[in-house]
């Protein structure tokens, strides 16, 4: 059923309020006129009356009602009802006009002026009268309607005072360019008065140099544009040109033209004086880099001379400490030589001398021998190291290897570096493969310190790391990432990252290579067609480790069952023994918590259901004595995590008798573990840097004492609770927990108890006011890095003999 006119009128209307619907056009074809008429009434929003002479009353229509408070069908019979509602400002010149409407001078009449509404504020009004006749002589009625200017006239008021004060210049023009009114803004900037202006187009302001692309945009807005902004130089009064950034909006092809300038004459200036500044910065930065690159090659021929000399001297026959001291001197020849190599490739990279050495390599075995060099650093931290690569991925590929291994170096070092427990995962799949090239994604997560998300850009920006202290405790030019990303990116790759502070990160890149056809070589040559279906037990407490064993297994057809702890594996291992079908195979994890890998194997050899179950033990550090516990339990395996695919599978085939060869299983080279002695005093040595360490723990150790050492403050209070400490070497500048940090709270905890300990303060400082900066913090004495032998034991015996002093008089 099509609506009337009324229910449209009362739902429909614009701005009524209420939500317009949209009606075919044929609901509208039947209306009859005064629907219609009624209709575009209330659309208008127009007030309109009709005046009866002889009635003697007024008659509005609804939307006068509305808003002057009438009552439907009231009529308004008070003959000053109108004109008393007039402001008292504008009454009496619309009055006049009105009574010479009225006395027939004006055959129409027509007004602007404030009128009082319902709720008694006043509204702005356009009214408008016309008499209607009695056959063309005698007046009888009177209609008009009033059209509300209020809000229009506001915004031209605000509009006007907005031109008139602003403080940048403006103008109101015609289409062709001429100027019909300028602001005082104007006439400051450009030394011209409005009268000046008049007659002038503006183009002709504008610099010749720039009146092309000002025409050009005035062009744009004669075709229909009616925004345009241009930037140019404008003439001043004194001949001089000014830079103005130009905005202008037009009210139609043909309409007015209202413009907006912003002098950017300074702006302008600053961008030539940078564009010169960036340019020589840039040219002597080339230079800079060259020259680099040429010095730092030079050093590195000498650099490498002094690690292999260390090294062959490391193979000779030494003392432990001769020993001690040579590892020290490798340990930082490889460091300096680290950072030589960083800014070797950074100034490579900068000079466009970069060059890659594009090979067929196997990528799996390239990842899997980089990952095992790491794997010893992350033991040595108790970390898991971890790698998967997806089936997916081709074996053979043609690219740089090096250049690789670089990347993965750098990301897999800092993940190692930046956690200190938990573990570290190495990922690789191929996100696609056209036309002979692939693109693979690799990615290195883990659970370390995290990087805020503030400063996750900046870790690719040369000489950066997401914290200064970092620098001072990892070390490191904060080039690394910089120079992955770079080689990343000519590798057609990009490079990012997601990471959340104090839950670890993922450093993801990608890179595109040739795939190629594996050579005979690169291929696995076992059969493990024989392994098909092979129930095998997998135990770790790392899931990761789990689930990625899990992976590769299943990807050569086994089926592996998992276990996260002892208990639960035992408890499998037996329910499949009595259920007839014992595992043949169980792969244990050493380092777990509980139940280690170690007394698993002793349980299953213990149980006679289980006799023919062959364990593989996976450690993550070797320990003194490992090689011969496994033999007397009959361990088949005993591998070093990471454990790369094809040293899992071979290590399986000689563990079940499938081998074609019966070499051993390769061993890990075990480490011995230092003993201290015990001396007269045993000092605490808080120092961030791990040579000043060891050199402090040489220079005490030469005088007969023993030393525990920590690299920050918040370590230092800690120990100070467990160990007894005789006195403190405290550096003053360290990470999580500085030097002052933790005297404070170490002087904070000696008011609970009759004990104070003496404290020396190392600072590389030398300033005046840092010995009584130290002092005043609550520190004994005060030495200046680098630290001479007798200034620091002098040190020892003024704070010592002042304890005993105080130990005496309490």
């Amino acid at each position: 059923m099509n609506p009337t006119v009324k229910e449209i009128m009362a739902t429909d209307f614009p701005g009524a309020g209420a939500a317009s619907r949209a009606y075919p056009s044929e609901y509208f074809d039947n209306w009859p006129p005064a629907g219609r008429l009624a209709y575009l009434e209330k659309a208008t929003g127009d007030l309109i009356w009709e005046h009866d002479l002889e009635a003697g009353k007024v008659y509005w229509n609804e939307n006068a009602r509305a808003l002057l408070g009438f009552k439907m069908g009231q009529a308004v019979t008070d003959p000053n009802w109108w004109s008393d509602r007039i402001h008292p400002e504008d009454r009496e010149r619309t009055l006049a006009l009105f009574r010479k409407f009225m006395e027939g001078e004006l055959r129409s009449w027509s007004a602007e002026y404030r009128f009082r509404v319902a709720d008694g504020s006043y509204r702005r009004f356009l009214s408008r009268a016309f008499p209607l006749r009695q056959y063309g002589q005698r007046v009888v009625r009177f209609i008009g309607l009033m059209t509300d200017l209020t809000e229009q006239r506001l915004a031209e008021r605000e509009r006007d005072e907005v031109f008139m004060h602003s403080l940048d210049p403006m103008c109101i023009g015609t289409h062709t360019g001429g100027y019909l009114r300028v602001n005082p803004a104007w006439e400051k900037a450009f030394g011209f008065t409005e009268a000046e202006m008049q007659g002038r187009n503006f183009l002709e302001s504008v610099h010749p140099d720039d009146r092309p692309v000002a025409i050009a945009e005035l062009q744009k807005r004669v075709a229909g544009k009616p925004t345009f902004e241009l930037d140019c130089r404008f003439l001043c009064k004194d001949g001089s040109h000014r830079w103005f950034l130009w905005s202008a909006h037009s009210d139609g092809p043909e309409g007015l033209v209202y413009v907006f300038g912003k002098d950017i004459t300074l702006r302008r200036q600053a961008e030539a004086a940078l564009k010169a500044a960036k340019d020589a910065a840039e040219a002597a930065n080339r230079a800079k880099s060259e020259f680099l690159a040429n010095v730092s090659h030079e050093i590195r021929t000498p650099m490498n001379g002094i690690i292999g000399l260390t090294e062959l001297a490391l193979d000779t026959d030494l003392m432990p400490e001769q020993r001690t001291y040579l590892e020290t001197v490798k340990t930082s020849a490889d460091s300096l030589l680290s950072i030589l190599n960083d800014i070797l490739d950074f100034s490579k990279i900068e000079a466009c001398k970069l060059d890659f050495d594009l090979v067929q390599f196997d990528l799996r075995k390239s990842i899997e021998a980089m990952v095992k060099t790491l794997g010893i650093r992350a033991g040595q931290k108790n970390l898991e190291l971890a790698s998967y690569v997806d089936p997916q991925v081709p074996a053979a590929v043609v690219g740089d290897p090096g250049r690789l291994q670089q990347i993965l170096v750098n990301l897999i070092g800092n993940a190692i570096k930046f956690t200190e427990r938990g573990e570290v995962v190495i990922g690789v799949e191929r996100l696609s493969e056209n036309g002979g090239e692939v693109e693979l994604h690799f990615s290195v997560t883990d659970t370390g310190i995290g990087i805020p998300l503030n400063k996750q850009q900046a870790v690719f920006q040369s000489f950066v790391q997401a914290d200064s202290s970092l620098t001072r405790r990892f070390g490191g030019t904060g080039l690394g990432l910089t120079i992955a990303s770079q080689l990343i990116e000519k590798m057609g790759g990009r490079i990012w990252l997601k990471s959340e502070e104090g839950k670890g990160s993922v450093f993801h890149f990608t890179v595109r290579l040739r795939s190629a056809e594996p050579r005979s070589e690169e291929t696995l040559r076992v059969d493990i067609a024989s392994l098909e279906a092979l129930p095998v037990l997998v135990v770790d407490d790392n899931d990761t480790n789990l689930h990625i064993i899990e992976k590769i297994l299943s990807n050569w057809g086994l089926k592996p069952a998992l276990a996260n702890s002892g208990a639960a594996a035992l408890n499998m291992l037996q329910r499949s023994a009595e259920a007839g079908h014992p595992f043949p195979l169980v792969i244990l994890d050493i380092h777990m918590p509980g139940m280690d890998g170690f007394s698993i194997a002793h349980c299953i050899k213990q149980d006679p259901q289980l006799g023919g179950t062959e364990i593989m033990l996976l450690t993550s550090g070797s320990q003194t004595g490992d090689i011969a516990h496994c033999r007397e339990l009959g361990v088949s395996a005993y591998l070093a995590k990471p454990v790369g695919e094809a040293e899992l599978l071979e290590a399986i085939r000689r563990a079940l008798h499938m081998a074609p060869d019966k070499t051993a299983a390769r061993e890990l080279v075990t480490r011995q573990l230092v003993q201290e002695g015990k001396h007269p005093l045993h000092f605490l040595i808080a120092e961030d840097n791990p040579v000043n360490r060891l050199l402090m723990k040489r220079l005490l150790e030469k005088q007969g004492h023993t030393s525990t050492e920590v690299e920050n403050g918040r370590d230092a209070v800690e120990m100070l609770g467990k160990v007894a400490i005789d006195c403190v070497l405290m550096d003053v500048q360290m990470p999580v927990m500085n030097g002052f940090e933790a005297t404070a709270a170490i002087r904070g905890t000696e008011l609970h108890r009759d004990r104070h300990v003496p404290i020396i303060a190392m600072t590389a400082h030398a300033m005046a006011g840092d010995r009584q900066r130290c002092l005043s913090a609550g520190m004994d004495d005060y030495v200046i890095k680098p630290v001479n032998t007798k200034e620091l034991f002098s040190a020892v015996d003024r704070v010592m003999a002042a304890l005993k002093l105080r130990n005496k008089t309490v």
